[in-house]
Parts: structure tokens; sequence; C-alpha cells
């Protein structure tokens, strides 16, 4: 008869098998998370910050600074209205490959956030250079 530590590495066995399985599901399916209405608030955003980068900084070659800083706070403010609403929508949610597929989202974007983040402050530091 087998003793008790067996049938543990057994269970910790199938749990990671169970964990590694809804991983491949997830990431076999396609994420439905980013919904109109959020892609909309974020159109509406880019008009807005693009009304008001023409009026406060209509020759921004000079000003890189202010126009990184507007661009960055109408980013963060996007950011942070998404996230919010797949936090609610994840914690709403009963199912674990749903969880799953939405943290593999947020993986996706973060590279891709940070990307476009290193890329503006590049090119923000050299337009300064050149000013």
């Amino acid at each position: 008869m087998p003793r008790d530590g067996v049938h543990m590495v057994e269970l910790r066995d199938a749990l990671s098998q169970i964990a590694e399985i809804r991983q491949q599901m997830a990431r076999g399916q396609i994420f439905r998370g980013y919904r109109s209405a959020t892609s909309a608030f974020s159109g509406v955003v880019a008009v807005v910050t693009g009304v008001v980068q023409a009026m406060l900084l209509p020759d921004a070659v000079g000003r890189t600074g202010a126009f990184a800083a507007l661009w960055t706070a109408a980013a963060m403010v996007c950011l942070i209205v998404g996230g919010a609403k797949m936090v609610l929508r994840t914690r709403r949610s009963h199912s674990a490959v749903q969880r799953q597929l939405t943290l593999l989202a947020v993986e996706q974007f973060v590279l891709s956030l940070v990307a476009g983040g290193l890329m503006a402050w590049v090119f923000c530091d050299f337009l300064s250079a050149q000013a």
C-alpha cells in the first residue's frame, strides 16, 4: 500500500497537468475582452488629446516634454479605464479558462506597452537633442 507522500506527489503532478491543459486551452482561444465601448472611449480620448494638443502645443517641435506628457497622460487614462474593465470582467467570470485567457492577453499587452514606451522615450530624447 502506497504511503501518503506518494499520493501527494501524484496529486501535485495531476494539478500541474491540469494547469498546463488550462493554459493550452486559453492560448487556443480568442480573447474577447477588448470591448467596443472601451475601444470607443480610447478613440474619444485620442481625439480630445489631439484637440488639446492643437490648442496648447501647435508647434510641438521645441516642446517635446510637454508633448510627451500630454500623450502619456492620455495613454494612462485609457490604460486605467481598460484595465479596470478587464479586472471587473475577470472577477465576474466563473471560468478558470477565461481568467487564464485574460492573463495571457495582459502579458502580451504589457510587452507592447513597454516597447512603445521605450520607443517614445528614444524619439523624445532624440528630438530634444536636435532642438
